[in-house]
C-alpha cells in the first residue's frame, strides 16, 4: 500500500504544473527503491532535488514499486537515524528503469570511532536472454555467505554469494518455486511465473539474515 501510494504522490508531483498533456516515456525514467540499511533507528527517509516524496520513510526490507521521475540528473539524499547519510547526483535514463539498493558500510571517523556510512548501488538492466534466472545479490557485511536454492522439483544446491556481486542462477520453469535458504533457515520462497529474471537481494536483519524479491524482465548489473 505504501509503494502505490508513493507511486501515486510521485506521479501527481510530476504532473502539476504541466497541465494535462501526457508525458513522452522517453522522457520519463522509473525508480524502485530497496532498502537494505539494517544500523540504526527507524525508517530510512529520501528526498529528491529537496522534496520528500514519503515522510514516514521506508522500512528495512521494504521494496518500492517503479515511481516516475523526469530523465536527467537528479540529487538523492538518504538518510536514517544512527547513520551517515549518502547525498549523491544520480543520473536517471529516459525510457528505462533503474533500482536503487541503499545499505550501510561500516567507516571510521576521524577519533578511530565505528559509523555507519549508507550507500547507494544503481543497479542497471542488460537483456538476459531466452529463459528464466535468478540473480542473487547480497549486501550483507560478510565478504561471501553461503546459500542454499532449494527448487521445488528438483534437488537443492548450494552456492556461494559475494558481496555487492551478482550471481547467476538459471531455474527449469513457469511453474517452478525456489527456496532460498541461509543456514537451514528459508529467507524467501519466490515462483517464476513469466521468463526473465528475479532478483534476490540478501540483506543483514535484526536476527540473521533476511531477503527481498522481485521479478524483473533484464538482469540487473551494479554500476
Amino acid at each position: 500500500m505504501k509503494s502505490i501510494s508513493s507511486l501515486i504522490l510521485l506521479l501527481c508531483l510530476l504532473a502539476s504544473g504541466s497541465g494535462h498533456a501526457q508525458r513522452d516515456p522517453a522522457t520519463v525514467c522509473f525508480v524502485r527503491l530497496v532498502n537494505l540499511v539494517s544500523p540504526g533507528e527507524g525508517n530510512l527517509k529520501l528526498k529528491i532535488d529537496g522534496d520528500e516524496p514519503w515522510p514516514a520513510g521506508y522500512r528495512l526490507g521494504q521494496r518500492t514499486g517503479g515511481f516516475g521521475l523526469s530523465a536527467g540528473t537528479s540529487q538523492f539524499v538518504l538518510s536514517k537515524e544512527g547513520c551517515l547519510s549518502a547525498d549523491r547526483k544520480i543520473s536517471l535514463p529516459g525510457g528505462e528503469t533503474i533500482t536503487l539498493a541503499v545499505y550501510a558500510e561500516p567507516v571510521e571517523d576521524e577519533e578511530g570511532q565505528l559509523q555507519w556510512q549508507i550507500k547507494v548501488a544503481k543497479l542497471t538492466q542488460q537483456d538476459p536472454g531466452d529463459g528464466y534466472h535468478l540473480t542473487v545479490v547480497s549486501f550483507c557485511r560478510e565478504a561471501k555467505i553461503p546459500l542454499e536454492v532449494a527448487p521445488a522439483s528438483d534437488d537443492s544446491f548450494a552456492i556461494t554469494v559475494d558481496r555487492l556481486k551478482t550471481t547467476k542462477v538459471k531455474f527449469a520453469s513457469s511453474r517452478e518455486r525456489v527456496a532460498i535458504v541461509h543456514d537451514g533457515d528459508v529467507i524467501d520462497v519466490l515462483k517464476g511465473r513469466k521468463a526473465g529474471n528475479y532478483v534476490v537481494m540478501v540483506f543483514d536483519a535484526e536476527e540473521g539474515k533476511d531477503a527481498v524479491s522481485f521479478y524483473d524482465p533484464k538482469f540487473v548489473l551494479a554500476n
